[in-house]
């Protein structure tokens, strides 16, 4: 068995299926990957031609290339700190998207002034436009998730612990949903030791394996890859940034709007990725 010692990764999002992303480093994110392992196949398609002379053989010649790519990854909180007239940006953006999920990067504000019919479960804003129905919004150090906003003003569930006041500044979130969206799919660029990757046309799938209070949440991502080779972008591999990592204390669980006490999480949304045969 391998054991690989010096390894790195780095995505870029495709234009269109399998199309190789940008062919320099500068436009690839460095990903923070953990318990990297990177299965490769090719296939050997014999050619079985009649000779004149005992002995000879034909060469053969290679057919479909793919394989898979596992990692791991810390959970990181939003990039940006998406406060009044900012909008939310995501660590892993890229990534998340390559798995069939639509992007919403909201935009943050501040409660109005003055704060109107402020309570526990409504929120007046100066300008409630960048924030969508269904995000989550962090407001007096509490998140909530919105279920209205009519009129600059959100409704959210569950309560929050006190009524927000004036000037109290309200951030926005980045948030997913599923989609069928395509191409949908990104480019890695894989180096262990002294070996480089480039994968094509990936496409995958993220959870939450288990994980208990006090430990570090993770993401981990299986991505299918239709195709590689061994040609490396133009300029100098992305410089590696660790995001800040989130641990899980103080990580409160509701269920519904009811605040439950819990000793671990996970969670698998158990979409798969079916690959497609065509002879396009």
């Amino acid at each position: 068995m391998a054991v690989w010692i010096l390894q790195a990764l780095a995505g870029d999002l495709e234009s269109a299926f399998a199309a190789a992303a940008d062919t320099a480093y500068s436009s690839y994110t460095r990903i923070p990957s953990e318990e990297f392992t990177l299965s490769l196949t090719e296939e050997f398609l014999a050619r079985n031609a009649q000779a004149t002379q005992l002995g000879v053989k034909v060469p053969g010649i290679i057919g479909a290339k793919g394989g898979t790519l596992t990692f791991k990854t810390g959970i990181p909180g939003a990039t940006t700190n998406a406060g009044a007239v900012v909008t939310a940006n995501a660590a892993f953006s890229e990534l998340i998207r390559a798995c069939g999920y639509a992007q919403q990067l909201d935009t943050g504000g501040v409660v109005a002034t003055p704060a109107t019919g402020a309570t526990t479960t409504n929120v007046p804003m100066t300008d409630s436009t960048g924030i969508d129905v269904g995000s989550m919004i962090l407001t007096r150090s509490e998140a909530r998730f919105v279920t209205a906003n009519s009129a600059n003003a959100l409704t959210v569930t569950p309560a929050l612990t006190t009524i927000p006041v004036a000037a109290d500044t309200v951030y926005a979130s980045a948030w997913y949903r599923t989609s069928d969206t395509d191409p949908g799919t990104i480019t890695f660029v894989a180096k262990r030791d002294g070996h480089i990757y480039r994968l094509y046309g990936a496409k995958g799938s993220v959870k939450i394996p288990d994980f208990s209070a006090a430990q570090r949440p993770m993401l981990e991502w299986t991505f299918q890859i239709n195709h590689f080779d061994s040609t490396e972008p133009s300029g100098t591999f992305p410089t590696l940034t660790m995001p800040a990592q989130l641990v899980a204390n103080s990580s409160p669980f509701y269920f519904g709007s009811t605040l439950t006490a819990v000793a671990g999480f996970s969670f698998d949304p158990a979409r798969t990725v079916n690959p497609r045969p065509s002879t396009a």
